[in-house]
């Protein structure tokens, strides 16, 4: 993650100028044991921020968050640019993040754009908006050239999910097909039991009833 400060209001300007560093350090320190370590600055100011043991050291995903959030109000981040590598840290090792990881890798518009300067509000609705990109992205398979690369996109996309143990190793048919091909609902009967004819409403207000 990039961090970029808000230069009109720096880190403990409140504090003694004196005191200002270390207060720095001790909040690194803090940053670090949660999973959140500071590993260096970008030339345009941008604090670079490795939440790779971010979820392991809280313990779970939303405490995760809270941390995060804390520590960016702390330093004052005005904005933020996510790697693919922190859609994961966030939001874990599931098909959909993981789509939303390899966009943003890849560098494709629709992800990767929004997910760069962003304000710390805006973080989770974003990753949102990108797994809603993800989730209807579609090619068109209205031809035969457009048949064969939707083909070899599920295949590919399959693959890569199985490598990093996201679908277990096997033929993954079920799991596979629900995430690349949902299945249409099916309807199931009623046991016998619980059949019945369906009586026509009468209003209480009827003369006859």
């Amino acid at each position: 993650m990039l961090a970029y400060p808000n230069e009109n209001r720096p880190p403990f300007s409140d504090v003694p100028q004196a005191l200002a560093s270390r207060h720095l350090r001790e909040l690194f320190e803090q940053m670090a044991s949660e999973g959140m370590a500071v590993t260096g600055e970008t030339s345009d100011g941008a604090l670079i921020i490795n939440l790779n043991e971010l979820a392991t050291r809280a313990g779970s995903l939303e405490r995760a968050r809270q941390n995060l959030y804390a520590a960016l109000d702390s330093l004052n981040i005005a904005r933020i640019d996510l790697s693919a590598g922190d859609v994961i840290a966030l939001m874990g090792r599931n098909p959909i993040w993981w789509g939303v990881a390899r966009g943003v890798e890849s560098g494709i518009p629709g992800v990767a754009n929004l997910l760069r300067e962003i304000t710390p509000d805006e973080l989770f609705e974003r990753l949102d908006q990108a797994a809603s990109f993800v989730l209807n992205d579609k090619t068109d398979e209205s031809d035969e050239n457009g048949q064969w690369l939707a083909a070899q996109l599920k295949r590919a996309a399959v693959a890569d999910l199985r490598a990093n143990r996201i679908f277990d190793a096997g033929d993954g048919t079920d799991s596979d097909r629900d995430f690349l091909e949902p299945k249409p609902e099916v309807s199931r009967e009623l046991p016998e039991e619980f059949r019945t004819e369906v009586k026509p409403y009468v209003s209480p207000f009827n003369e006859s009833y």
